[in-house]
C-alpha cells in the first residue's frame, strides 16, 4: 500500500454523500478525487506567501487563521494537509498546528496528516506531529510513507496509524479492496525501523543523515536559480524548491509557449513544474514554479551550465 491508497483507505471509510473536506493547498489533486469518489464535497484553503519580503524562505508560506475558520461548518468531516507540505517544503509551526487543533476539537472534525516527509526536515526546524498536540490522538489519522523517505519507486510502502476507531474503518475499506501489500517490503522496512530505533542516541533524529545529505544539494540549487535572477525560495524540507520567475518574464517571448514551464523545457532542456496546478485555482500563483533537486551532483552540474549558457553567464 503506497501513500495514495493509504488517503483513499481513508477517506472512503469517512466520507459519505454531502460531507465536506477540507484540503490545505498546493496538495496533490488525488485527494479531490477520491473525496468526489465518496460523494464528498471538498473545500480549498491556500498557503500564501507573504508579501514584501526580502529574502522568503518556505516558513513564510502562511495559512490565515481567518480564512481557515471560515471553512469549518457542521458538515466538516475531514481536514487533509501534507505536514510538511511536500511541495514547497514548508514545516508548520507550532501556532498554525494549533489552530487546526482548536478547529478540529470546536467542529468534532477528523485531521487527516500526510506525513510522508517527516524525514526530511532540515535542521535546526523542528518538525511537530499534530497527533501530539493535547486531545488529538483521537482525531487525527497520520500517513507515512517510506518510498518518499528513501525515494524507492518500485513496490511502494506507506502506513496509517491513530485511535484504533478510526483505524479500523480503514482496515475495513482496506479489506475489501486493496486486499494485500509485498510483504518482503513490509517486512524489510520493519527490519531497518527496529534498527535504526536501537541505536538511534538521545536527542538524535531518526534518518537525520538523509536531510543532512540533501541540504547541500538545495542550497547548490538555490544558488543557481539565484545566479539567473529566479528568486529561489529557500526550503525547510523535502526535494523540491519554488521559484518567483516574474523577474524574467519581460525578457522572455512567450509568444510560442503556454508558460514560462514550457519556454524551459523546450529552450534551456530543464523541465520545473508550475505550482499553480497543486492549487484548485492556481491563478495567484502562476510566477511560482517547482524544481527538484535531488539528483546526482552531475545533473545539477549541468543544470547549472545550461542555465548560465541561456542566461549569457559565467561559471566561477
Amino acid at each position: 500500500m503506497d501513500i495514495y491508497g493509504a488517503m483513499t483507505n481513508t477517506i472512503l471509510s469517512h466520507i459519505t454523500n454531502g460531507d465536506e473536506v477540507i484540503i490545505v493547498q498546493p496538495s496533490s489533486d488525488f485527494y479531490e478525487y477520491i473525496v468526489g469518489v465518496a460523494g464528498g464535497v471538498t473545500k480549498f484553503v491556500p498557503l500564501r506567501l507573504k508579501e514584501n519580503v526580502t529574502t522568503p524562505s518556505s516558513g513564510d508560506w502562511v495559512l490565515e487563521e481567518l480564512e481557515l475558520e471560515k471553512m469549518f461548518t457542521s458538515k466538516t468531516k475531514l481536514i487533509i494537509l501534507s505536514s510538511p507540505n511536500c511541495h514547497v517544503g514548508k514545516v508548520y509551526t507550532l501556532k498554525e498546528l494549533e489552530t487546526i487543533s482548536r478547529l478540529c476539537k470546536m467542529w468534532n472534525v477528523v485531521c487527516v496528516s500526510d506525513e510522508s516527509e517527516e524525514f526530511l526536515v532540515y535542521q535546526p526546524q523542528r518538525f511537530i506531529r499534530i497527533a501530539s498536540l493535547p486531545e488529538m490522538w483521537e482525531r487525527t489519522i497520520t500517513i507515512g510513507s517510506f518510498d518518499t523517505t528513501f525515494f524507492l519507486k518500485g513496490w511502494k510502502i506507506a502506513w496509517a496509524y491513530g485511535p484504533s476507531n478510526l483505524i479500523g474503518n480503514l482496515q475495513t475499506v482496506h479489506l475489501n479492496s486493496i486486499m494485500t501489500c509485498p510483504t518482503q517490503s513490509q517486512e524489510a522496512i520493519a527490519l531497518i525501523f527496529e534498527k535504526k530505533l536501537e541505536n538511534l542516541g538521545i536527542n538524535a533524529v531518526l534518518f537525520g543523515d538523509i536531510a543532512k545529505s540533501l541540504l547541500p544539494k538545495m542550497q547548490l540549487m538555490f544558488d543557481i536559480l539565484s545566479k539567473v535572477g529566479l528568486n529561489p525560495i529557500q526550503s525547510d524540507s523535502g526535494v523540491y524548491i519554488i521559484t518567483n520567475t516574474s523577474n524574467l518574464d519581460q525578457s522572455i517571448d512567450y509568444s510560442k509557449y503556454k508558460d514560462f514551464v514550457g519556454w524551459l523545457a523546450e529552450n534551456v532542456h530543464i523541465q520545473a513544474v508550475p505550482l499553480q496546478m497543486f492549487y484548485k485555482d492556481g491563478t495567484c500563483f502562476k510566477h511560482f514554479v517547482r524544481f527538484c533537486f535531488n539528483r546526482k551532483e552531475d545533473t545539477l552540474t549541468l543544470a547549472r551550465d545550461l542555465l548560465e549558457k541561456k542566461f549569457k553567464l559565467k561559471t566561477k
